[in-house]
């Protein structure tokens, strides 16, 4: 009963109208046109229902309200997408700082049974040099691993002020 009331209220509201189509076999293909397209046309009478003007202003506010809702979902994905990435790569600066400060502790443990002598003396230079490597490649990636959280971050703001 409800459904017949709706359709009742959609014919009264919106209109009926009707048109023709046209099927058609050219070439053992089937077409459907407008306007009769061969000799063999079979005529369908086709009814819908013609929107009259309100109607077609709600549904246009609510394809537009759908379609920045939507653009808004977007956006907040994106959002939570550039928050996991940010923490992933504050994680893998951890990881990094982590490895770094092993490797630097194993090589000051080694700088300590240095001889003292020109030969100890030798050995623990390259010691040294060997931990101000480790500390610069250390530093390069983690510097790296800044300028990512450093984009992602901005990224987010665009984001946030659209």
């Amino acid at each position: 009963m409800k459904r017949v009331t709706l359709f009742i209220a959609l014919c009264t509201t919106a209109g009926m109208a009707s048109g023709a189509v046209y099927r058609c076999e050219v070439e053992g293909q089937i077409t459907f046109s407008q306007t009769p397209c061969a000799a063999n046309a079979q005529e369908y009478q086709v009814d819908y229902i013609k929107p009259n003007a309100d109607h077609a202003a709600r549904m246009s506010e609510q394809t537009q309200s759908s379609a920045a809702a939507v653009a808004a979902s977007q956006t907040e994905r994106e959002i939570r997408s550039q928050g996991l990435a940010i923490k992933d790569e504050e994680a893998n600066i951890r990881v990094l700082q982590s490895r770094r400060d092993k490797e630097l502790a194993a090589l000051r443990s080694k700088k300590n049974l240095a001889n003292n002598n020109l030969a100890g003396a030798t050995w623990e230079q390259s010691i040294s040099d060997e931990m101000n490597a480790v500390n610069g490649r250390y530093d390069a990636q983690i510097s790296e691993k800044q300028t990512n959280i450093q984009r992602m971050s901005e990224q987010i703001d665009r984001l946030r002020s659209q």
